[in-house]
């Protein structure tokens, strides 16, 4: 975010319940249960493609942006991540999520231009060489070390030189998120016909998760363990290992895209009656953030004193109103023992009052350690809002507005944000790269300074 200024009271800030298998038994639930499952996921999935692209891109693969339009706009599926394919070297445990790897020239299209200093391993750690140097590698070089001596090196070797250097190709990947079993088995099938590693990654109360990995991947060394390049001189010939598989890596996404546009839409899955579907707001793993509880569907047994509907607000369930005929400290303790995000249940007894638009009434708390100003961290399509419950106005229900708008906004746009409050449009709005000024103009102090929090 660019750097914000103050202007008086201005701030400008430039800134499923998943499906089990039917037993042979089990009885279907009414046309209702079903029509809520559906309308979960369907919130699901405008939550998370919502969201903003966190990748190092910060946008789909050039590559993976047909398959992934194709399955996006099917209503029983969407992608949860996506990569094309990429090549790059590579040093480490090999293993991405430890601190004891790096990896160097990442390369999602073919090796076409400066074959010999993409291959150049002389310059990897040089910040100045733009990812390759101009010291020539002799052939001499090469160590007299067989494949087995290389694989005894690599598994021992913790340091007293660069360490091995490794090629690495990542094929295509894809992650897909499920209606139910029955859009799963469809995907799947279709994914077989081109790719042979195709299953379910994983399956919960919320997300039933297809990955589909490609079959072109490759990983060998560069560069023996005290860093002597082992092949010196066949840049071409590693030009065609990698270009290779981007090419038959690109047609199998093709055939596999093809493949899609060819199958029907999968009809939705019956709900079985142990499925719970009204609860599936608590359980969702996929995505925690959570905007509105809603327990009307839950099977009567199962549903907890007081009301049906409350708000989460980061980690603090809002209830608009006292429950009537109910012990408040029971319904407390059973929305927290429901919601596991929730830590805080709060009271809303007052309206919106003054011109800070600020509650007339202070929250009062019913569950959970009590919490002086009601402050919490709000989690909005990938962008965090912090909120000061109990001094300026916030509402939940309005994320897909607040959404639709930003959608609205067009490249170079200047925008201005009036009555901003804690400022979660102008956040969107930052977390995009559209817009090329933001202007938020807000009365209530303690509005901007959560703004100024974030």
């Amino acid at each position: 975010m660019k750097q914000n200024r103050w202007l008086g009271n201005t701030f400008v800030a430039c800134c499923r319940q998943a499906f089990c298998r039917h037993a042979s038994n089990a009885s279907i639930v009414t046309p209702r249960c079903a029509v809520s499952h559906q309308t979960n996921f369907e919130q699901r999935k405008r939550t998370f493609l919502g969201k903003r692209d966190k990748s190092s891109a910060g946008a789909i693969d050039a590559r993976a942006v047909e398959v992934c339009e194709e399955l996006n706009k099917r209503p029983a599926f969407f992608t949860t991540s996506s990569c094309a394919g990429r090549a790059f070297l590579w040093r480490g445990d090999g293993v991405k999520s430890t601190d004891s790897f790096t990896r160097w020239r990442v390369s999602h299209d073919l090796v076409e231009e400066h074959t010999e200093k993409y291959f150049d391993l002389a310059g990897l750690e040089d910040p100045n060489a733009s990812g390759a140097a101009s010291s020539s590698l002799g052939k001499s070089q090469r160590p007299e070390l067989s494949s087995r001596q290389l694989l005894d090196a690599a598994e021992s070797s913790t340091g007293g030189g660069p360490g091995i250097t490794w090629l690495r190709f990542e094929p295509f990947i894809l992650h897909v998120c499920c209606r139910d079993f029955t859009a799963a088995a469809a995907l799947m099938a279709a994914a077989r016909t081109v790719f042979k590693n195709v299953g379910l990654q994983g399956w919960g109360k919320s997300q039933l998760i297809v990955a589909i990995w490609g079959d072109e991947g490759l990983d060998m060394p560069l560069a023996g363990p005290a860093g002597v390049p082992l092949f010196c001189g066949q840049e071409a010939w590693l030009q065609g290992l990698v270009n290779s598989r981007h090419m038959r890596n690109w047609g199998k996404i093709d055939r596999f895209t093809a493949a899609l546009r060819a199958m029907e839409d999968p009809s939705p899955e019956p709900v079985p009656s142990g499925g719970q579907v009204g609860e599936a707001y608590f359980e969702d793993d996929l995505d925690h953030e959570i905007e509105e509880a809603n327990l009307e569907d839950a099977p009567a047994a199962k549903r907890r004193p007081g009301p049906r509907h409350f708000d989460v607000v980061g980690d603090v369930a809002v209830l608009h109103s006292r429950p009537q005929g109910a012990d408040l400290s029971e319904v407390g303790k059973a929305i927290l023992a429901q919601a596991r995000q929730v830590k805080v249940v709060a009271v809303k007894s007052g309206a919106l009052g003054t011109e800070l638009r600020r509650p007339t009434e202070a929250f009062e708390i019913i569950a959970g350690r009590p919490r002086l100003p009601l402050i919490t961290t709000h989690s909005e399509f990938g962008v965090k809002i912090v909120v000061d419950l109990g001094a300026c106005f916030f509402s939940t229900r309005l994320a897909g507005e607040r959404q639709r708008l930003c959608n609205l906004v067009r490249p170079g746009e200047k925008i201005l944000v009036a009555f901003a409050g804690c400022c979660p449009e102008v956040l969107q709005l930052a977390a995009r790269p559209e817009a090329a000024e933001i202007l938020a103009i807000e009365l209530n102090p303690v509005a901007v300074q959560c703004l100024g929090s974030v």
